[in-house]
């Protein structure tokens, strides 16, 4: 059929000639012919027809109480990995439960709202072409179509709007847990990180440096969802500093690759997305207790997850506090007033005790379980020495003057995350990223607790 011809079609249906699912098939078929093509009176009836439309308006209505507020201002949706940025807008990546939400934000930054720029909610429905619809009814400057439109599918305003919480485990390790608790583990060996009943995160650590058995890293994780046979396996490369990305056993894509979006070759539940030094995992099991998951590349490293509000029980070292106590697998526990020996003790009960329980493939790297589970190690728990900056840096061989100590005091800021991983590796890099990250986590605290900007 001739481009004319169906457009035709498509007008006659204006006055009655064609039921109303043919019409929406076309208008996603053409929709940019439609528009380029139609003129002001046309596009008019157009949007009468679709904004008439008492379905649409009744899917629009129960869709509407499942899509996500949008962010009062855009430097909380920059933060938001889950939404790509489109011209002013900000569009998740992904559907979820059938939708997606858009949010538009002003040359100032604050959210925009209603016609004519304001963000709307998309479907997951190839007959409605949400974008599309906007644009027949916006196109013309008409502010009575335009006005129709939002009041069919209006722009999410922020005051249900609720900054999700995030925690974070980097470096030589600090793990934060679910509920916040932190706490320092340089166990060595793979590890249970978190599970549910159909869903695990393993860790895997390895020495910082192979001569010094006080401080670990992260060095991969492999997540299982049991639910829907997703295997994803994230392997940090020490010599480039890039995570290589793993589907069912197959390099997918890259942390480092330049354009930041979806890893083409991993199809599922489980959605992937990476670029710029970050992977961002969504959907499937990762749901039941976070909107995302996100592990940064780098010296070492890092995984934050972005918390729902769902209560859900996790296990593992950065599991659920019961009764205020993170409860190991052997009935040992770690408090915020633990002592550094109990909470290693409390991580150790989570390491692998047999390939069985593992979720890794081994044929990446081609090691075996055995190669990163035989060597298993204590550290010096150097935190009894933080009141004595002296003692701290002159542990298990290390030498450092006064200058020295007051170098790396004046570079850690008071942070002990930075003391101690200065003095366990004597890598101020490690110190100065130590202080980089509790900096930049205090930024975001302070930039979500009011709907205001940071300059």
């Amino acid at each position: 059929m001739e481009k004319t011809d169906i457009k035709t079609s498509v007008m006659e249906h204006l006055t009655g000639g064609t039921n109303r699912n043919s019409l929406l098939l076309v208008f996603i078929l053409l929709s940019g012919m439609i528009v380029s093509g139609a003129n002001g009176l046309e596009s008019q009836k157009l949007c009468q027809k679709f904004t008439a439309d008492k379905k649409v308006k009744n899917l629009i209505n129960t869709k509407l109480k499942t899509v996500p507020p949008c962010a009062c201002v855009e430097q909380q949706i920059i933060l938001d990995y889950s939404f790509e940025k489109i011209g002013n807008c900000y569009r998740q990546w992904f559907f979820e439960n059938g939708v997606k939400q858009m949010c538009c934000y002003s040359g100032n930054g604050h959210l925009e709202v209603g016609a004519p720029r304001g963000g709307y909610m998309i479907l997951e429905n190839d007959l409605l072409n949400m974008s599309f619809i906007h644009n027949i009814c916006c196109i013309y400057n008409n502010k009575d179509m335009c006005s129709r439109f939002y009041s069919l599918n209006p722009s999410s305003e922020c005051e249900n709007y609720k900054v999700p919480a995030t925690v974070t485990s980097w470096g030589d390790p600090v793990i934060q847990t679910i509920d916040g608790l932190e706490y320092d583990f340089n166990g060595h060996g793979e590890y249970v990180f978190l599970k549910t009943i159909n869903f695990t995160i393993q860790a895997r650590t390895d020495y910082i440096s192979p001569d010094n058995k006080d401080a670990t890293m992260f060095t991969s994780f492999a997540i299982y969802d049991k639910e829907y046979d997703q295997s994803i396996q994230l392997q940090l490369d020490r010599k480039t500093k890039d995570i290589l990305i793993y589907w069912h056993g197959v390099n997918v894509c890259n942390a480092s690759k330049e354009e930041f979006g979806p890893c083409k070759g991993a199809r599922g539940k489980c959605r992937l997305l990476a670029g710029n030094g970050k992977v961002i995992l969504q959907n499937c099991g990762i749901s039941k207790f976070a909107r995302a998951i996100e592990i940064q590349s780098g010296s070492t490293m890092a995984i934050t997850i972005t918390l729902t509000e769902k209560n859900v029980e996790l296990q593992g070292l950065a599991g659920s506090l019961i009764n205020g106590s993170l409860i190991g697998n052997n009935g040992t526990y770690c408090t915020n007033t633990s002592s550094p020996k109990d909470c290693f003790l409390f991580g150790e009960s989570w390491r692998l005790k047999n390939e069985s329980e593992s979720v890794f493939n081994y044929t990446i790297g081609n090691r075996a379980f055995k190669y990163y589970n035989s060597n298993h190690t204590v550290p010096t728990f150097l935190e009894d020495y933080l009141n004595n900056l002296t003692l701290l840096f002159n542990q298990n061989g290390h030498k450092h003057n006064a200058t020295d100590i007051a170098n790396y005091k004046n570079l850690c800021k008071g942070y002990k995350e930075c003391l101690l991983a200065i003095a366990r590796t004597d890598d101020i890099s490690l110190g100065k990223d130590a202080v980089q990250r509790i900096e930049h986590g205090l930024y975001i605290k302070a930039l979500n607790s009011k709907h205001t900007f940071i300059l």
